[in-house]
């Protein structure tokens, strides 16, 4: 798995300006650090993505490692059925 994004330059210029966290992808916010490779605007080209693409995919090591940090951030979610949990809440308390 990697993460590629490319925006207008000028949404990337505000971002950068008002967004104050390091990484973009939610796996990456979630862990709190750099799980999933992210190449976003000028890093994001096909030589750039195709190079970090291959050395994942080189080493068993890295992709045991990035199998790892996702299960932590699925098992980090919770259970399936949140919208269903939150609904009934919601319910509950409009009652």
């Amino acid at each position: 798995m990697v993460i590629t994004y490319i925006t207008a330059p000028l949404t990337y210029v505000l971002a950068k300006i008002f967004v104050t966290i390091p990484d973009i992808g939610l796996v990456n916010i979630l862990r709190g650090r750099r799980v999933v490779p992210e190449y976003v605007q000028a890093e994001a080209t096909p030589a750039g993505i195709a190079a970090g693409v291959l050395d994942l995919i080189s080493s068993d090591e890295k992709i045991t490692a990035m199998k790892q940090e996702l299960r932590l951030v699925k098992q980090s979610l919770g259970t399936p059925g949140a919208s269903k949990r939150a609904a009934e809440i919601i319910y509950r308390l409009l009652k």
